[in-house]
């Protein structure tokens, strides 16, 4: 909050106007300062955003010098592309999918008698009691559902765009014909 004095030591407080041009420049510097503080914010934000892909330079920088063959100009190119494709791979979060058979990694390990244990004959013969660690499980729904939209919403479209396949991915089998729009219009055209 800005205030009367602050407003004076920059002599930007209306002399004998009265109180309401007084509140007008009030609200003008107070929104300024707002404005000052969320740029701040995002500022940080950015730093932290440097930071890492800094840190994630520096490891594909440390995976090219390891797994580059450089002496062979065609293995090198192979290498490099294949350093590169592992870089900008969606990979899979770290935390177990908790969708079907990964609930079971967000099982608390409380005996039912009420001591703590990790057996996995107390696992097995079903002496636990079915307690999830929430905020494990609510972090790697998250993850996951991050890694969902993406697919979803960046990739596919990306690939329905942009991606260009070579005739002989056609014709090797990588890439299947499903259905023929022409095909199909025959076949519902008697109905």
């Amino acid at each position: 909050m800005v205030d009367n004095i602050t407003l004076a030591e920059c002599n930007l407080l209306p002399k004998g106007i009265g109180s309401k041009s007084n509140s007008v420049v009030t609200n003008l510097l107070e929104e300024l300062v707002k404005e000052r503080e969320a740029k701040e914010k995002v500022e940080a934000e950015n730093d932290a955003l440097k930071a890492e892909n800094a840190k994630l330079t520096a490891a594909l920088l440390a995976e090219q010098n390891a797994s580059v063959d450089w002496e062979d100009e065609k293995i090198c190119f192979q290498t490099i592309a294949a350093a590169l494709g592992n870089f900008y791979a969606m990979h899979p979060p770290l935390l177990p999918n908790p969708s079907g058979d990964g609930l079971k990694f967000y099982r608390k390990r409380v005996l039912s008698s009420g001591s703590e244990g990790t057996s996995i004959e107390n696992i097995e013969n079903g002496t636990m009691e079915a307690e999830f660690e929430e905020e494990l499980l609510l972090e790697a729904e998250n993850a996951w559902a991050q890694r969902e939209w993406s697919i979803q919403h960046v990739l596919f479209p990306s690939l329905r765009l942009f991606f260009k396949p070579p005739t002989s991915m056609a014709t090797n089998g990588t890439f299947v014909q499903v259905a023929s729009l022409e095909m199909l219009y025959r076949i519902f055209e008697r109905c």
